[in-house]
């Protein structure tokens, strides 16, 4: 449940209230089955034989909660996983996997999860601007404010991937170039090199509007 919790969050609450409930829960017209959307029509899955046709009850709910959670932490991605792992294990060993607890196995698959700016701050390089710049001050408090999913989406726009390195954003590699004077034209990046293209505008508004264009329009635009 707890990995539910963290991965799956809307159904951790659906069955933590299933589990928690006293009143019938046939009402709730549920079956040992779990449906997903494929190729544009529905497909159902039997969490047990003939899953479809039993129905959710008091007597049954934590069995069905435990079948659910199976279903869907393994065997719904069993095809995927296991072409990961393969792959997996053509870089990595399995002597050295067993060097490493589970947390620290997740963080060289997928990075660090806490993406903290002021660490890229200190990192950053600058070519035709400075930290006394006014459009670089105005650049790092928009940065420093925006929530995690726009922190996320600032870093796939300049770097193409919004994984954070292991040690954390102090080992990116990041430079934010001078493009130009003040222009209507929008902030870009060169992904493959780490490099953000500003440029120099006139007032923060004007920054911060721009920014969040190029941000939100990201697929497809300036990702060279």
């Amino acid at each position: 449940m707890q990995d539910l919790k963290e991965h799956e969050p809307d159904y951790y609450k659906s069955f933590r209230y299933i589990l928690s409930a006293n009143e019938p829960l046939e009402e709730l017209e549920l079956t040992f089955s779990a449906e997903v959307e494929s190729l544009g029509g529905k497909v159902v899955h039997d969490l047990k034989p003939n899953g479809r046709n039993i129905k959710l009850s008091q007597s049954n709910k934590k069995e069905y909660v435990g079948l659910f959670t199976a279903w869907l932490l393994n065997h719904s991605i069993d095809q995927q996983f296991r072409l990961f792992r393969e792959q997996f294990y053509r870089v990595v060993t399995g002597r050295i996997i067993r060097m490493f607890q589970a947390e620290e196995l997740e963080r060289i698959v997928c990075g660090e999860q806490l993406i903290e700016f002021r660490e890229l701050e200190k990192a950053v390089n600058y070519e035709g601007y400075t930290t006394k710049t006014p459009v670089i001050r105005w650049f790092w408090e928009l940065l420093h404010g925006f929530d995690p999913s726009t922190k996320k989406m600032f870093l796939v726009f300049a770097t193409g991937t919004d994984r954070v390195p292991i040690g954390g954003l102090g080992n990116l590699k990041l430079t934010v170039e001078r493009m130009c004077p003040d222009s209507d034209n929008l902030p870009t990046s060169h992904t493959c090199s780490n490099v953000l293209l500003l440029p120099e505008y006139s007032s923060k508004a004007k920054l911060k509007c721009k920014l969040e264009l190029a941000l939100k329009y990201r697929e497809g635009f300036g990702l060279i």
